[in-house]
């Protein structure tokens, strides 16, 4: 274990906080994640300015609470008025019908292993 000090960086308490989503979610996840990363960053390519919401979730207990909303509606909105597309992937089904009434489209399903991952974006 790293010891926390009153010396230690202001951002620890947010490594641990990741460090536990990380595990919450789940190591299969995770290597889920990494693995699609090359497949997914081809698809950016063509264009020369885009959006990419990596990694993002809210942790069990503060889930149902609008917070994604909070973090996305005022980024996507500015991204829609710059004309830049935003993607995202997820593998969890309860998050497409979010991403959805958003303006996300399936684009792409990978299989990896016995997991769909879903590759969305808003471009039309």
């Amino acid at each position: 274990m790293i010891p926390i000090s009153d010396e230690s960086p202001a951002y620890t308490p947010y490594i641990w906080r990741n460090l536990t989503f990380l595990f919450q979610i789940g190591i299969k996840s995770v290597t889920r994640i990494v693995k699609s990363e090359a497949h997914i960053h081809n698809n950016f390519c063509k264009y020369p300015r885009y959006c990419h919401l990596y990694m993002r979730g809210v942790l069990p207990k503060a889930q149902g609470k609008g917070l994604a909303s909070t973090f996305m509606n005022p980024m996507l909105q500015g991204m829609k008025e710059r004309s830049i597309p935003v993607f995202l992937e997820t593998a969890n089904l309860r998050n497409l019908g979010i991403y959805k009434r958003k303006g996300f489209k399936i684009f792409e399903t990978l299989t990896i292993r016995d997991h769909n991952v879903f590759l969305m974006s808003t471009e039309s």
